[in-house]
């Protein structure tokens, strides 16, 4: 019976999953020790470019988040060593980095039973970390900065929309740009508003998670009134708790 009980849980776990995650675990450490060496940095890139290819033919679909991912990862470490981080400031942004990148290597081995909650989810997560991050560094917006958060949003939000089946190029194209040009407006008003970081990246988080669904629901022919008045409630009852939460320092 214990025989038995054992091979089930083998079965469960994704061991190799498991070991892709100590390795990229190692790959980050060794950069950060070896402070940015061109032999951790030639580890790096060959290390997840070796695990992508690996993976299944679903990683297509998630190209962009993946190596977004890596980008962000790579900088970050190189603005860590240049800003002398605290190691519990480093250690909690490679736990952010881990669990991001367990779940896109999970929906790529089809680890999770519902691939497209799980996707919705981390695309809205992924959001959350990277414009918390964004305002962290940038509390009043350069151009560059908001050319790069226009970028980054469209990246995904083109992967969300064909990811979820939006199977018309032009479409995505042109909702994917308009979604990413209104969060760059909203970005600029946030920054402005003294709510603090993190208050102002999950109110950004909130706006192109909610104008995401809403263009999938008229992508899908799901979109009604009734649609519309519920995501527009949920946008201002949280805004208005986001609101409420934040010390409003100057």
């Amino acid at each position: 019976m214990a025989k038995k009980l054992i091979f089930s849980l083998k079965n469960r776990i994704p061991w190799p999953l498991a070991f892709k995650i100590a390795g990229a675990a190692l790959v980050l450490s060794w950069l950060w020790f070896s402070d940015f060496s061109w032999l951790a940095g030639a580890a790096f890139w060959l290390f997840f470019a070796v695990v992508y290819l690996m993976e299944s033919f679903r990683r297509r679909a998630l190209r962009s988040s993946y190596w977004l991912l890596v980008i962000l990862a790579f900088f970050l470490i190189k603005i860590g060593l240049a800003a002398f981080w605290t190691p519990l400031l480093s250690f909690a942004l490679l736990l952010v980095f881990l669990s991001l990148f367990f779940v896109i290597l999970g929906m790529m081995d089809f680890v999770f039973n519902d691939q497209f909650l799980t996707y919705n989810l981390f695309n809205s997560s992924f959001f959350l970390a990277v414009f918390s991050i964004f305002f962290h560094f940038q509390p009043t917006l350069s151009l560059k900065a908001v050319l790069a958060l226009i970028i980054f949003s469209f990246l995904l939000l083109q992967e969300f929309f064909g990811f979820n089946g939006v199977l018309w190029p032009k479409r995505r194209l042109l909702a994917s740009s308009a979604l990413a040009l209104a969060s760059s407006q909203i970005a600029w008003l946030a920054a402005f508003l003294p709510i603090g970081f993190i208050n102002a990246a999950a109110f950004l988080t909130l706006f192109l998670s909610l104008a995401r669904d809403a263009s999938l629901a008229h992508f899908q022919g799901h979109f009604s009134i009734f649609y519309l008045f519920r995501q527009l409630t949920f946008f201002v009852v949280l805004s208005l708790f986001i609101f409420l939460i934040s010390p409003w320092s100057l």
